[in-house]
């Protein structure tokens, strides 16, 4: 699993997708204009726009598919589709998406330490993406 390796935005879209238990789009219809039916990242267009569809993430001008997520993102990700009902009702409006999703993990379903999640701006492992995923299964379970 190359748990070291930094984690692309077109892999956790494929992972947020399958959490979310969302069918892949069979067409491509360029909501993003970096993100197309054509190669390079022609298999994340599908994933990506199911995401979408479904208010998981928001359109935005470019998905930047090949860049690394930072822990921040990766947490952002997780909570909308591991507890996307409990983190829309219960999110703090008054601060900063960032400072929210910390808030949700630490706080509000409390099994994540700040610790843990260190320094949300920088570039998240697999391994963390992983170990969130993990704990919060065994959370839900």
């Amino acid at each position: 699993y190359q748990l070291d390796r930094n984690v692309l935005r077109q892999e956790i879209a494929a992972v947020a997708r399958g959490i979310a238990k969302l069918d892949k789009k069979a067409t491509c219809s360029n909501s993003f204009k970096d993100v197309s039916a054509t190669k390079p990242n022609e298999w994340v267009c599908g994933r990506v726009e199911a995401l979408v569809e479904a208010s998981y993430i928001a359109k935005n001008k470019n998905y930047r598919p090949m860049s690394n997520i930072t822990k921040i993102e990766a947490l952002g990700f997780l909570a909308n589709t591991l507890f996307k009902e409990q983190y829309t009702e219960i999110r703090d409006k008054n601060v900063s998406w960032e400072e929210s999703a910390v808030d949700f993990f630490t706080n509000k379903v409390n099994f994540l330490t700040k610790e843990e999640i260190g320094d949300y701006k920088e570039e998240s492992s697999r391994w963390f993406v992983f170990y969130i995923l993990a704990k919060a299964l065994k959370e839900k379970a």
